[in-house]
């Protein structure tokens, strides 16, 4: 398999490469840049998606923006992330992540990303960087605290219609499965994530959306979070 080329253009990117380097795998290869003229210089094939930074002191232009472009050409994506707006909403969850705030949020941060950028179906938003942090700071302290469990394809699969307002009935048929057998996954799903009732599951399968289907719920058309130039 041939793997998707993605560039980061940050100052000091040291610490990021560090933090990134477990996260190598068939899928992706990573390049490092410390400028964009030192990526202009360096890279010898355009990258699939380029994250261009905006730090406390390194703001980027219209101009930075113009030559990025020009250079990654039409078929690659740009990526601005402002990582000041972003860890400073971090921080404010450090009561709810019971005082532990790390920098590894970061590199969960930029991932995410790049999943959402290689599944292709969205529709990334200029409004605000604060929406994918927010999920990633949730999801990462309920995953310290131990509370997301173990859900099954096949139970995806029926709370995927339960939250779409389909009957056991409809699951059933669109499934092929018996209505009674979906009563009893969804029963077994609730006392899983320890809620009373289908209303309760369903609001719990909002809050857990993006992890749980791969971010396939994810509205296209809803602003998730980054900057897309």
């Amino acid at each position: 398999m041939k793997k998707v080329k993605i560039s980061i253009i940050r100052e000091g990117s040291a610490l990021l490469k560090n933090g990134l380097a477990i996260s190598e795998n068939q899928t992706c290869s990573f390049q490092y840049y410390q400028s964009v003229d030192d990526f202009i210089e360096n890279y010898r094939v355009p990258p699939k998606i380029l994250f261009l930074f905006q730090t406390k002191t390194k703001r980027v232009d219209e101009n930075t923006l113009t030559k990025v472009k020009h250079n990654i050409g039409v078929a690659g994506k740009l990526v601005l992330v402002d990582e000041l707006a972003c860890y400073t909403h971090f921080a404010n969850f450090r009561t709810y992540l019971n005082g532990y705030v790390s920098r590894s949020f970061f590199y969960d941060y930029y991932l995410t990303i790049i999943k959402l950028l290689l599944a292709g179906e969205y529709v990334l938003s200029p409004e605000t960087s604060f929406e994918i942090a927010e999920n990633v700071v949730r999801l990462s302290g309920l995953a310290l605290n131990g509370k997301i469990p173990l859900i099954s394809e096949q139970e995806k699969m029926v709370l995927h219609y339960v939250i779409e307002g389909y009957t056991n009935a409809e699951i059933g048929s669109e499934l092929k499965m018996p209505a009674r057998r979906v009563g009893v996954c969804i029963d077994r799903l609730c006392k899983k994530v320890m809620v009373s009732d289908r209303p309760a599951l369903i609001r719990w399968v909002t809050l857990h959306a993006y992890e749980l289907f791969n971010w396939k719920l994810v509205d296209k058309q809803r602003c998730i979070g980054v900057s897309s130039a």
